[in-house]
């Protein structure tokens, strides 16, 4: 689902992708199997399974405690972005965020 920017852009959903591959990587270096990875943090082996195979892209919040289940941290980056007169068109700006 596209959500649209106050601007009425629409934006893009982030890809997952690599997230899914290091989760995925992280997981099995450190012997964990996706059911004892949902007994861990609460949530469930499919949603767990679906998140790894890229059917889903779960909540933020599901995202974060997966990843910091499997002893990994985090840092998330913002940058502004500038939008152009047409959908898609858009600069990230480095002003200092």
């Amino acid at each position: 689902m596209e959500k649209i920017a106050p601007s009425g852009v629409f934006l893009d959903r982030p890809d997952l992708e690599p997230v899914r591959s290091i989760l995925r990587s992280a997981r099995r270096a450190s012997g964990l199997t996706q059911k004892r990875l949902a007994d861990i943090t609460g949530r469930s082996m499919k949603a767990i399974s679906d998140f790894e195979k890229g059917k889903t892209d779960p909540p933020a919040s599901m995202v974060l405690e997966l990843i910091m289940a499997v002893g990994l941290s985090v840092r998330i980056e913002a940058r502004q972005r500038q939008y152009g007169p047409d959908p898609g068109d858009e600069r990230e700006v480095d002003d200092g965020l």
